[in-house]
């Protein structure tokens, strides 16, 4: 992923940031350090797809997840569509029930085991029978973080994108991070204060 010159104003016109450039190869940890309100935040976002940006250029078309800081949009969701499951959830129980349209197989794909594959990874970050049909809001600031987390292994993203993961993690949530951080060979931009 490159980012050349990249800007960003605010509704108001207000610049948030601008001439961003900045170079992410594989297998690179980045972090990312600011004051509160520099914008690192609407750079995740951006580079995510989920903010228009003003001025400059993106390149590369990289997979991505991005584990928020803050979870507000995701709180009227199920966890399935919150890490971005349901399509598939929905396509399999459509073929179990025999209801199944052409577009369900292609929506599956060849990830028959999903349900399997969903509990499997938040069960790696210590939650167990949560499941996904179950509403985002009723979950505790670090279940929400480590469902997030779990999406990794589920979606295998090119890059992720982490804001201020460690924020509503407990001790050993912490640890389990630092430790995945350290080993994984996945390409990471972590932001932080």
């Amino acid at each position: 992923l490159q980012i050349q010159d990249l800007s960003y104003l605010h509704q108001n016109k207000e610049v948030l940031f601008c001439n961003i450039s900045l170079a992410i190869h594989a297998q690179d940890k980045h972090a990312l350090i600011g004051n509160n309100g520099a914008g690192k935040s609407t750079l995740l976002k951006i580079i995510n797809g989920d903010l228009p940006y003003t001025a400059g250029t993106i390149i590369g078309h990289a997979s991505t997840l991005l584990i928020p800081q803050l979870f507000d949009e995701y709180n009227r969701m199920s966890i399935a569509e919150a890490i971005g499951i349901a399509p598939q959830l929905m396509a399999l129980n459509n073929i179990q029930q025999g209801i199944a349209t052409e577009s369900d197989f292609d929506i599956i794909g060849d990830d028959w085991l999903i349900e399997d594959h969903y509990y499997q990874s938040i069960n790696n970050w210590g939650l167990a029978n949560i499941k996904p049909s179950t509403p985002f809001n009723t979950l505790s600031g670090g279940q929400k973080t480590k469902i997030f987390l779990s999406a990794i292994q589920l979606r295998n993203p090119a890059l992720i994108l982490m804001d201020e993961p460690t924020n509503h993690l407990d001790s050993k949530g912490r640890t389990q991070l630092y430790e995945f951080i350290q080993h994984t060979n996945k390409t990471l931009l972590i932001v932080s204060h």
